[in-house]
Order: C-alpha cells, then structure tokens, then sequence
C-alpha cells in the first residue's frame, strides 16, 4: 500500500481539529498508509517549549517531504520553512494543500499585520509551485482563483463522528436545560469557540428583540448573567449533540463581515 504524509501545522489540543485529523486519517486508509506529522505542545506549555516544538516539526516536516510519495498539507502561513520546501518539491512529488478558512479576511479583523504579510507573501509564491490546492468549500475554491494559483479542486475535509454517550458530569446540564426551556416559546443555540468573528454579542441583541426565545450559548465567551441566555463554556461533543437536537434552531457566525 502506498505511504502518504500527512503534515498538520498546528498541535491537536482543539478537539474540532482532533476530529477532523483524525476523519481524514481514517478515510486515508482507505487507499493509503497515511502517517502524522504535527506540532506536538500543549496550550499551557511556555513559550520556549512551543518555540522548541515548532522547530523540532519544520524538522520533522524535511523528513517527511523527503521520505513520502505523496505529501498532504493543513496550510498555515506560520509554518515559514515547510510553505518554501514545498514550492521546491511540488515539480518532484505529488504535494496537496488544504485551505480550511479566509485567512485574508480574518487576520485583518485581528489586525495581525505581520502574519497577513506572511500569509499574503506565501500565496504570492505559490502561484510558480506545482502544489493542488483544495478548497474544503466552494468559498474557498473561488478565494484560491481569485488568488491566481493554479490546479485547484474542491473537496469537503473529513469529520470523525465522536461517541453519542454522554458523560455523567453533563447529565445535571441536560436536566438544567429542560427546565430552561419551559420558560419560552422556542429555544435557539448558539456554538462557538470564542472567536470575535462569531458575533455573540451581535447574536444576542439581535435575539434580546424577541423574548419568547430563549438562547443556549455554547463556547468560552464572557458573557454578563441574563435570564433568557443559558450559557455553557465547555461541553463534550455526545452531550453538545444531544443538547442541539433538543432546539428548535441553531444559529451561525454573525461576523461575516
């Protein structure tokens, strides 16, 4: 069976991420010996083991480009080394490029200037490599083209479907919500991991005009007590998905803009 190298430029402690990894990895499999490549740190781990880490994955990622037939890439326009190796070894061996977000837009929103530079300067240099790009979304396609690269296809990224039992500690939440939703007409939720792009607050006020909504907000979000909002920082995805199904409706990003 062939080998292919996965290289992923970020860690895993985002469970979304995780699952997406690893949906991807099994759906490989298929056809593939697929093999990981990622930068291994923890969100709490300081600085200079981050700085470590990074360094020993722009190492690790050579190895990788050097040893497998095939090379397929999460883009991240932060991993400097591994985004120049690649313009080089795309004429050599076949190398996908996954593009999962805007980062045009998004970096300008978080005014990291330097960053979009980077990520601006990287799709400059990618129009003379020999890489497939692939846009997980047809937004995303058209973003590629209209950044003038070349061998573009659209391809939806994978999603390892978690477990549907949910844990003990979230029982108490569900018995919580039950009793939440007695209060209104209809019950709305809202997901997010904190982003000021997903517009909580502009979620919120547009549904404080309707007080037979209640709202579940589900992310790390600092929000101010209110009695139409029910608000959870953190929940396992079994108990997220049951909580979903039990809304009339969910609402998405805001922030578009």
């Amino acid at each position: 069976m062939r080998s292919i190298g996965y290289i992923l430029a970020t860690n895993l402690s985002h469970e979304g991420i995780l699952l997406k990894v690893q949906g991807q990895l099994i759906s490989l499999q298929k056809r593939f010996n697929p093999n990981l490549c990622f930068i291994n740190y923890k969100n709490t781990d300081s600085f200079l083991v981050k700085l470590i880490a990074y360094f020993i994955f722009e190492l690790k990622s050579l190895f990788f480009l050097s040893r497998y037939p095939l090379i397929y890439i999460r883009y991240n326009p932060k991993s400097i080394i591994l985004n120049v190796l690649i313009l080089f070894m795309s004429w050599i061996k076949p190398i996908y490029v996954e593009h999962n977000t805007l980062y045009s837009p998004e970096l300008a929103f978080l005014k990291r200037k330097k960053e979009l530079f980077l990520h601006k300067f990287t799709y400059f240099l990618y129009r003379f490599s020999n890489i497939t790009h692939i846009g997980v979304n047809q937004e995303l396609c058209n973003h590629l083209k209209h950044s003038k690269l070349n061998q573009i296809i659209y391809a939806q990224n994978g999603y390892l479907c978690p477990s549907d039992e949910t844990i003990e500690e979230d029982k108490p939440l569900l018995k919580k919500l039950t009793e939440f939703k007695k209060k209104f007409k209809f019950c709305a939720i809202f997901c997010g991991n904190g982003y000021a792009w997903h517009g909580v607050e502009e979620v919120i006020s547009e549904l404080n005009k309707f007080p037979e909504i209640g709202l579940v907000i589900i992310g790390p979000f600092s929000l101010p007590p209110a009695t139409n909002i029910l608000h959870v920082s953190f929940l396992e995805s079994a108990s997220l998905a049951k909580i979903i199904e039990s809304c009339d409706f969910a609402i998405s990003t805001f922030r578009w803009d």
